[in-house]
């Protein structure tokens, strides 16, 4: 038997008092515990135990029916033995990581801290074997995870616990991005805990709305994120955390925020004057705006506008100018007062805050974009470069500009509350500008009437999960994964956008379309339908279930007969690692591999349809009245009464990445509910939306003609490796650049 693994035997009841260490390190000049060329102790997936070979987890479990979660955890830290180690450069690490999670149980979360300690040192010193130690970490997320007997003890949080495991695994991942973890805390430990965070935000006036959208849009454990970020709010800062006066938020749900799609055009422009009277206010006429769209400044130096006109940008001055990332809901656009006019104390601040940048010149959309009707399309759809090519962009929100600064993390999280975070427009400026470039405003620590400028990247977010609090690092996690974000399936653009408002229903689109690397053609009729069909087909594969979205489709028959009108009215899963992806070729037609299922009069009567609209409704019933030339269509991981309704056509062939697949031509009716026993159903190769003609046979019949056809179907993923070929080959041909915003910024 392999030496490094051990016999992990019936362990020891929990008991606080046990100790972990496997003796004290001598050694002052190197690490007791990551020793070059040995080799951690492995505990899973291999466990013997009385000379049988336990391959699988709850395998081991079932044979001990009376063991817990913290029996596990006990044994693993004993049997993997850590040394308490003395080395001086461990020490001064262990010293720094004050902010790991706390638990009543001390020597678990000592022997956490030496062990990371050891691992980062390791890691710095270029020792190649501190990586196998992550396989412990692994270990004993593998026992959070799976095991379900949770013996609760007064003395003990076992929330706690998972979250100092939870630590431990992001630490590793941090160090070692090949042994991340996908693998989330338990939901039924953290279910009370949840519901606690969200009774905190109610009660400190955070908009549930604005908190639960970090859960649909957010990190990799999503709600169970919640009580870890809501334990930031200490009493003394949780006045600044309030939104608005809880009395304006009480009536969000988690769902909708009440503001979140007010005309902010109608609101009344921000003074940064104590009198809220500073004089007339500054004109900034319009009139070279109009003609063909350029990049439009103005020079902070000439707050009486004596120039009299905007000044075109550059190249060679392009870098001089700050672009200013707001929302117009706190005062900081056009206002009612009348076009192109702004508060002199407003232009004076935003001047001073573009000085102290070093910047000699202003980008404000709210005195940049022309009112011409074209002209202003054309402006709004190159906005975003205004922020690419800035040389600085300021987030300014007067959530976050009356919230003191503080180095806990509480900004960090304020970010992520507050009413920029919320808007589309505003998620596509940060995704544009460079990382080194972003700054906010707070206010000062101790003067209310100054404010401070920090840096997002270097003032704001955490660097490193070992050395910040854990809710600083979820934030900041959060924030990251935004400014990163890359679009390879719808479910990254819904990610991002549901969780998003725009003041026009269509700007949302309009942000889609230049995420996706889109130019929006917002002048054009049937813009939201041209987006969706552009954006669908250079992304060549999209999600299944987008076709279960009971909406009217795009077209009556052929390319897109499948597909709703408006790409936010499908219906995706934002866990975009499900397996069930379907190819779409450059005709608009959808091809995939599905479970069939045939339909008799009986079925017919118990499925229903699943719609939004009557005409809908009524499309599916016509269907069903001819049942014998339908079936239902579901993919192998549908774990819902949902099905497609199809009428099958004829038996074709669809070329893919050079091979003819053999498959079933079908109409796409709509989306049903069929409680309906399946069986031992068979899948086949089907594409939807090529064929319009009506079926001159039954669907057995024409199910049984392919069958008897040779060749290959499709199984699978068969397009997958070439994928990114035939994504360049669609935007080539289109004459689409295509990008991801994250890089090259």
């Amino acid at each position: 038997m392999d030496p490094r693994y051990r016999v992990l035997p019936r362990p020891r009841s929990f008991n606080l008092s046990t100790s972990l260490w496997a003796g004290e390190g001598k050694a002052h000049d190197k690490c007791n515990n990551i020793q070059p060329g040995a080799d951690p102790v492995e505990i899973f997936p291999f466990v013997k135990f009385e000379e049988q070979r336990i391959i699988n987890f709850n395998d081991y479990l079932d044979d001990f029916p009376d063991v817990y979660f913290l029996d596990l955890v006990q044994r693993i830290c004993i049997i993997t033995e850590v040394k308490e180690c003395l080395n001086e450069r461990r020490q001064i690490i262990r010293r720094k990581m004050t902010n790991a999670p706390h638990s009543e149980w001390k020597r678990f979360r000592e022997w956490a801290l030496v062990l990371m300690s050891c691992q980062i040192s390791a890691k710095e010193q270029g020792l190649e074997d501190g990586w196998k130690w992550g396989n412990v970490v692994h270990d004993l997320s593998t026992v959070a995870q799976f095991t379900r007997r949770d013996k609760m003890m007064a003395s003990v949080d076992l929330f706690e616990i998972c979250e100092l495991i939870n630590w431990m695994s992001t630490v590793n991942s941090h160090l070692y991005p090949f042994l991340r973890s996908q693998l989330p805390l338990r939901t039924h430990i953290s279910k009370q805990k949840i519901v606690d965070a969200t009774h905190t935000a109610y009660k400190v006036g955070i908009c549930q709305n604005r908190l639960w959208n970090l859960t649909v849009g957010g990190g990799e454990r999503e709600e169970v994120d919640l009580p870890i970020l809501m334990m930031m709010v200490e009493e003394r800062f949780a006045q600044f955390l309030k939104h608005r006066g809880q009395e304006n938020h009480e009536s969000c749900n988690a769902e909708v925020c009440r503001f979140g799609s007010i005309d902010s055009t109608r609101v009344k422009q921000l003074h940064k004057c104590p009198a809220k009277d500073c004089g007339k206010p500054l004109l900034f006429p319009p009139s070279e705006f109009e003609k063909p769209y350029k990049r439009f400044i103005w020079w902070t130096d000439d707050i009486e506008n004596t120039k009299n006109a905007a000044y075109v940008v550059k190249e060679e001055s392009q870098r001089q100018y700050m672009a200013i990332s707001h929302v117009w809901s706190d005062g900081t656009g056009g206002g009612v007062q009348g076009k192109n006019l702004v508060n002199r104390c407003l232009w004076t601040y935003f001047k001073g805050v573009a000085q102290t940048l070093g910047c000699t010149a202003i980008w404000w959309d709210t005195i940049c974009i022309p009112s011409e009707r074209i002209a202003r399309q054309k402006a709004i759809g190159k906005m975003h470069e205004n922020f690419k090519q800035a040389a600085h962009t300021i987030i300014h929100d007067q959530y976050l500009v009356q919230l003191p600064w503080t180095e806990d993390g509480n900004p960090c999280l304020a970010l992520l509350l507050s009413p920029w975070f919320t808007r589309a427009w505003t998620s596509l400026e940060l995704m544009m500008t460079g990382k080194e470039k972003v700054s906010v405003i707070f206010r000062h620590p101790n003067d209310p009437t100054q404010y401070v400028i920090k840096n997002l990247k270097n003032d704001i977010l955490a660097h490193h999960p070992a050395f910040f609090s854990r809710g600083h690092w979820v934030a900041s996690s959060l924030l990251t994964q935004l400014r990163e974000q890359q679009f390879h399936c719808i479910g990254d653009i819904f990610k991002l956008l549901k969780t998003k408002s725009t003041s026009w229903p269509r700007d949302l689109m309009v942000v889609a379309a230049i995420m996706t690397g889109h130019d929006p053609k917002v002048e054009t009729p049937g813009f939201i339908a041209h987006t969706t069909r552009e954006i669908i087909l250079s992304l060549v594969e999209i999600e299944e279930s987008f076709l279960y979205h009971g909406h009217a489709t795009m077209t009556q028959k052929g390319g897109f007969s499948w597909c709703p009108f408006s790409l936010l009215d499908g219906a995706v899963l934002t866990n975009t690692d499900r397996p069930e992806r379907v190819y779409v070729d450059e005709d608009g037609a959808v091809c995939g591999d599905w479970a069939y299922r045939a339909l008799s009069i009986e079925d017919a009567k118990k499925v229903q349809p699943y719609s939004f609209h009557i005409s809908v409704d009524w499309q599916i019933r016509v269907a069903l009245e001819r049942w014998k030339k339908c079936q239902l269509l579901q993919n192998t991981h549908n774990i819902n009464m949902q099905a497609l309704l199809v009428v099958h056509l004829d038996v074709g062939t669809c070329k893919i990445c050079g091979t003819d697949y053999i498959i079933l031509e079908a109409s796409y009716i709509g989306t049903v509910y069929a409680n309906l026993e399946w069986g031992d159903s068979y899948s086949a190769s089907i594409r939807l939306g090529k064929l319009s003609s009506d079926p001159d046979q039954s669907a057995e019949q024409l199910v049984d003609k392919y069958y008897d056809t040779k060749g290959p179907r499709i199984i699978g993923r068969p397009w997958q490796k070439h994928l990114h070929s035939i994504k360049q080959a669609r935007r080539q041909n289109s004459g689409t650049a295509g990008r991801v915003l994250s890089q090259g910024l």
